[in-house]
């Protein structure tokens, strides 16, 4: 694996997560807060911690707040005070402050070896899911779920997709979409599931894996699976705006902290040996990176 080397971290939660993705930040209730959470696909669980950013710096106030869920749950696509809405194995489904949790709706055709993986809520409601293999991606490629609001099912959308990851509604009304696999960034047309190139792809080095991201002040993250870092680029043009170095090979999702100069980052230690473990301690835990990090 590539190393960026020493790099300026610091811990949000101290928990060693196997599969920390699906990442939601948005502001709470109280003035200079924000509510940060996250699941661990692996570990069937949704986390959620409360931020305190007054000095600037992201502070967690309390502990981190954890559930068990039935069903995994691979990403966070919205958040009020009473609802988590989840994309997990089953469907589109949502948790409530009581524990709860309902069916909000299903994949057409549920296949027990498929889960989603990464996905978003458009601004119109529409819900987009992809969908990857338990055991081999590579032979049996995933898909792109559409959700359109209210409807019950979901149906896939456009081409096969190895590892669907990133989900970036862009200003055109296109969504920029990984698939990890082959490291590849594509244009997808929610509406009929077409997808395009993006010229970025040439940025991904060879042996890493895009997977989450965010846009930020106009710029695309994205962080590098075995990549220890953040690939940052205009996610128009395709053009290299810089990459910031992590303590962690294996990054999984970004994003801003709204007031603070801060990205939240989750990060995987899943499939690291010992060794590796040891070179990285980090892994596995929830980050907070200055946002002004970079290497040339």
């Amino acid at each position: 694996m590539p190393h960026h080397g020493p790099t300026t971290a610091r811990t949000l939660s101290s928990a060693r997560g196997t599969l920390t993705e699906g990442l939601l930040v948005r502001p709470a209730a109280r003035p200079d807060t924000v509510d940060v959470r996250w699941v661990d696909i692996q570990e069937s669980t949704v986390h959620h911690v409360v931020v305190d950013t007054s000095s600037g710096r992201g502070v967690a106030v309390g502990p981190v707040r954890s559930r068990s869920l039935q069903h995994r749950a691979s990403v966070v696509l919205a958040a009020d005070d009473d609802t988590v809405l989840l994309g997990d194995e089953l469907g589109v489904a949502g948790l409530h402050a009581d524990g709860t949790v309902t069916r909000v709706a299903a994949f057409a055709q549920p296949d027990p070896d498929m889960r989603a993986n990464d996905g978003v809520l458009l601004a119109d409601g529409t819900v987009l899911l992809g969908t990857m293999s338990c055991t081999d991606p590579a032979a049996r490629p995933g898909r792109i779920h559409r959700f359109a609001p209210g409807a019950p099912v979901g149906h896939p959308v456009g081409p096969s997709v190895h590892i669907p990851n990133t989900f970036l509604p862009l200003s055109d009304g296109r969504v920029l979409v990984a698939d990890s696999l082959p490291g590849q960034l594509l244009l997808l047309d929610a509406a009929t599931g077409a997808t395009t190139p993006h010229p970025a792809t040439v940025l991904v080095p060879d042996g890493t894996a895009p997977d989450g991201g965010c846009l930020w002040h106009g710029e695309a993250l994205v962080a590098l699976w075995d990549g220890w870092s953040l690939l940052g680029f205009d996610p128009v043009t395709g053009r290299r705006t810089r990459s910031v170095p992590l303590p962690v090979p294996r990054p999984t999702n970004v994003r801003p902290l709204p007031g603070c100069d801060e990205l939240v980052v989750t990060t995987a230690s899943e499939g690291l040996t010992p060794a590796q473990l040891q070179d990285a301690p980090l892994s596995g835990q929830v980050l907070l990176v200055p946002a002004d990090q970079r290497v040339p």
